[in-house]
């Protein structure tokens, strides 16, 4: 089974643009059980995909602070 690969290429000093088969940005759920770090019967985490596929951009503008665009 993938749960999850990715590509990644460094576009500047602080951009990456990563492609592939990620976790889900959205939420602390996993389907991998050691890494749920809340396991909770919620009706919308039902409902929630444990992973996506597709690209993301990723700047690091501080050491707290790192901004991402998901397609």
């Amino acid at each position: 089974m993938l749960r999850e690969t990715s590509v990644g290429v460094k576009l500047l000093q602080d951009v990456w643009l990563d492609a592939g088969v990620m976790f889900f940005h959205i939420g602390y759920e996993s389907m991998i059980a050691r890494d749920a770090l809340v396991v909770s019967a919620l009706f919308t985490t039902h409902f929630t995909p444990y992973y996506q596929t597709g690209a993301s951009v990723t700047w690091q503008t501080s050491n707290a602070v790192t901004i991402t665009a998901l397609v």
